[in-house]
């Protein structure tokens, strides 16, 4: 199946842009890496869930991506900035990924809703 193969890159490469974001650094506005990245992010998750319409797994992936955006109310971004490394802020990677999760999860939530009315 090529759409899972798709997904597979897509997801591969988010997960470098949200490991890139901590290299970057904090947003700024001498800082357009971090601006083009978060886009990347937020597009890539909105492309995975339109992708992920077809597999009959999508809700499966629901309750991770709920875990973590519990985890980003709680703190996790404070968390993770506390503990950060030289050079790195990791705070910044997990953000990230809660822009690409939060659009993945918009558009799997869509579809499911969709679907629940349709039948």
């Amino acid at each position: 199946m090529m759409t899972n193969k798709v997904l597979k890159v897509l997801i591969i490469l988010s997960l470098v842009a949200a490991v890139a974001l901590s290299l970057v650094g904090r947003a700024g506005k001498e800082n357009n890496l971090h601006s083009s990245l978060s886009a990347l992010l937020i597009i890539s998750g909105f492309v995975c869930g339109i992708m992920s319409f077809h597999t009959k797994y999508s809700k499966d992936f629901l309750l991770p991506c709920f875990m973590i955006l519990f985890i980003h109310y709680i703190g996790g971004n404070t968390i993770l900035n506390t503990i950060s490394l030289q050079g790195m802020e990791l705070g910044e990677s997990f953000s990230g990924l809660y822009k690409f999760i939060v659009a993945f999860t918009m558009v799997v939530c869509l579809k499911e809703i969709f679907y629940a009315l349709r039948d």
